[in-house]
């Protein structure tokens, strides 16, 4: 059985997940034209960011914890059908008659895997019963954002990989946000320097392409 603190970690893990996949990617282009010594130069960034809405916190809220409570179901299921299995064993044993050397051989059988594992007592068709909101919702917008982001990026001559990599990169910009806006008020009771921090930090990524780079 699970302690309540891996339950409490748990859903948060599966909150912040969910949190992430449903970040809707944004894309502004910035182009710029600087003359240099009779030069031009033409440049192309890229500020790619997020759009988070506060009903992604709470559909995130509600599929974890339906998630949470569909584990701490199947966890009962298996200590209730252990237990049982126990109670039929300690009944057999009290109603039978055997030797010392037919105990000593029960127990090794015991010991070497004849009792139900907890993954084969596991309630696999009630777990996908609660875990299905979460995965659908989880899997279907990770994907639909991401092949958002990798159709727009395309006309800029980007590889897969690199949206791939930009995609994640999306997602961690919002877990420092987050963290950022947790821990930040604390840390000024302390120190100064996190004022800096939190002021030269920008809430987008920019890619630079080199698209429209050139020097006539």
């Amino acid at each position: 059985m699970l302690s309540k603190f891996a339950y409490v970690c748990l859903f948060l893990a599966l909150t912040l997940l969910h949190i992430c996949a449903h970040l809707k990617p944004t894309i502004e282009a910035h182009a710029s034209i600087k003359t240099i010594n009779l030069r031009l130069t033409r440049k192309l960034n890229l500020f790619v960011g997020y759009e988070y809405h506060h009903s992604m916190l709470w559909q995130a809220v509600m599929n974890s914890l339906l998630f949470v409570f569909g584990v701490w179901l199947c966890q009962r299921e298996v200590d209730r059908k252990r237990g049982r299995t126990i109670e039929q064993e300690l009944k057999l044993n009290g109603h039978s008659k055997i030797s010392a050397a037919t105990e000593v051989k029960l127990n090794w059988l015991r010991t070497r895997g004849k009792r139900a594992s907890s993954w084969q007592l596991f309630p696999k068709r009630m777990f996908a019963w609660f875990s299905m909101p979460w995965l659908s919702t989880f899997l279907l917008n990770e994907f639909c954002n991401y092949a958002q982001l990798n159709l727009i990026m395309k006309h800029f001559c980007t590889s897969t990989p690199e949206v791939l990599l930009l995609h994640v990169r999306v997602q961690l910009l919002y877990l420092q946000q987050l963290l950022s806006s947790i821990i930040g008020p604390y840390l000024l009771q302390f120190t100064g320097a996190f004022v800096s921090l939190t002021a030269s930090h920008a809430n987008y990524i920019n890619y630079e392409t080199n698209l429209f780079v050139k020097e006539d």
